[in-house]
């Protein structure tokens, strides 16, 4: 009698693996959003507290303190700066610019800088400088690179957002009047 090797798969054999593939699939598309979703977020957070920061130290240290978020090598990039000056003994002052904090806010995002009239302003070719009042804490200017203002007269707050791909946002609101900063 003639037997039968078959060493072929049943169909349940391909049924159970093709459900294990998907399931490991799905889990690993999963982590992948969690990724972006925490980059942002903490991408968010971190200019909230530099902005906070940088709000006490203009009020509490001399020479004048801003900060900057730019776009470079793919990246963002926040950075806090001041200009000190110096005087020597001949009494000539020199002013320098200097840099307290530097941080990479990551990639896989956009930044937008969104005044209080709605206009949405992408911030990866402007860049983004931000300066506080020292006497009260106010915002002083909200600027691009080229010097112009993204404040308008009638702007009560403005908002940085944090976008991944996915189009899920985080904000970080600045009352100008006050220079309260929040995040949602």
């Amino acid at each position: 009698m003639k037997e039968n090797n078959n060493k072929g798969f049943t169909l349940l054999e391909l049924v159970v693996v093709m459900a294990i593939m998907m399931i490991v699939l799905g889990l690993t598309a999963t982590g992948f959003a969690m990724i972006g979703r925490t980059k942002v977020k903490s991408a968010t957070k971190t200019i909230e507290s530099r902005m906070d920061e940088l709000r006490q130290t203009s009020m509490a240290r001399d020479g004048e303190w801003w900060a900057e978020i730019t776009y470079s090598d793919e990246k963002y990039f926040m950075s806090v700066k001041y200009k000190e000056t110096v005087t020597n003994q001949q009494g000539i002052s020199t002013t320098t610019e200097k840099t307290d904090s530097y941080e990479e806010l990551g990639n896989g995002m956009k930044i937008y800088f969104k005044d209080g009239d709605g206009l949405e302003q992408d911030i990866t070719t402007d860049g983004l400088y931000i300066k506080f009042n020292k006497k009260d804490g106010s915002v002083a200017s909200v600027l691009n690179k080229d010097g112009n203002s993204y404040i308008t007269s009638s702007s009560k707050s403005g908002q940085i957002i944090v976008k991944n791909n996915k189009e899920q946002s985080y904000i970080v609101t600045i009352y100008y009047k006050t220079g309260q900063i929040d995040c949602n």
